[in-house]
This record gives structure tokens, sequence and C-alpha cells, in this order.
């Protein structure tokens, strides 16, 4: 997988975190996940997300921002499903161990 992979930026002022200590490539990854939690689509924030923990196995931030994603949303009644709480909490669970 390639940074120069082919891939839709949702927003041409991306949002952004320098500071998660990933790799380049990792870290492109995180911070398109982040733009679209931000734009509230959450599934291609899981994707982007997934993308950034292959590269990034024990990535702190690309964990919590992978709970965030997975975690309840109005909007989104398929997030209160028990399959999703426990993979949120698991998630949750994996970035307070990574960062510790």
């Amino acid at each position: 997988m390639a940074a120069e992979e082919p891939y839709f930026d949702p927003n041409p002022l991306p949002h952004e975190r320098r500071d998660v200590g990933a790799s380049p490539e990792a870290q492109l990854w995180f911070n398109r996940g982040l733009q679209w939690i931000y734009a509230f689509c959450f599934e291609e924030a899981l994707h982007c997300l997934d993308k950034c923990l292959e590269l990034e196995p024990g990535l702190a931030m690309a964990l919590w921002a992978k709970a965030y994603a997975l975690g309840p949303n109005y909007n989104n009644p398929e997030a209160f499903a028990p399959e999703t709480w426990k993979a949120m909490f698991d998630a949750a669970a994996a970035a307070a161990a990574a960062a510790a």
C-alpha cells in the first residue's frame, strides 16, 4: 500500500494531528480517518484507520480514533448494536494500553 495510492481527499484544507508518532504513510491514513470523523462519515473513517493500523498496529491515536468512530452516533442506529459496543470498548482499551 503506497502513500501515492489514489484516494479521494474529503477536504482540501485537511485537519490533522502531527504528533501521533507514526510513519509518514500511517500518518497520512490517520489524517484521512480524522477528516472523515469530522465529516461524520464513520464508515470511511474506519476504513482509513484500519489502513493506518495495518502500518502501525499499536498506534494509540489511531486506536482512540477507531474507538471514537465506533461509538454511539445519533445518525447511525447500528452503532447501538452490542457487537459494535464491544468493538468500541476493545479499541478504547487497546488505545489506553498503547498510550501507557
